[in-house]
């Protein structure tokens, strides 16, 4: 379920959240995040996790950051990745690569991309 970059904040969000996962209940549950946001995504992730919980992750946008502290702020959750995309159809999203990620993040100069 992709919360179109809504903010854990809102209490009407997360009650009808809380009410699909009650109803549903689904086998997995994942949260899709923006690279852009960088380490707020910690907030985000906390707020859903508490709400809902969160099995897993895919990141978007991810040509468009060339930190990747996304991903470093996600580690500390130990659930999976599962894809990441540069683009905003199902054709652009990717199996990703954890190990291929970190060989990139610590080869590249500062200012290049990653994706």
């Amino acid at each position: 379920m992709d919360t179109a970059g809504r903010v854990e904040m809102d209490k009407n969000l997360m009650d009808q959240m809380k009410k699909i996962v009650r109803v549903a209940q689904p086998n997995l549950k994942v949260l899709v995040v923006d690279a852009l946001t960088g380490n707020s995504v910690v907030r985000q992730v906390e707020g859903y996790d508490q709400a809902v919980g969160v099995d897993a992750f895919i990141v978007t946008k991810v040509d468009a950051d060339n930190k990747g502290g996304v991903f470093l702020s996600l580690s500390k959750y130990k659930r999976p990745v599962l894809f990441i995309s540069n683009g905003q159809d199902y054709d652009s999203l990717q199996p990703f690569k954890a190990k291929e990620w970190v060989s990139a993040y610590l080869q590249r100069p500062l200012t290049a991309p990653l994706f």
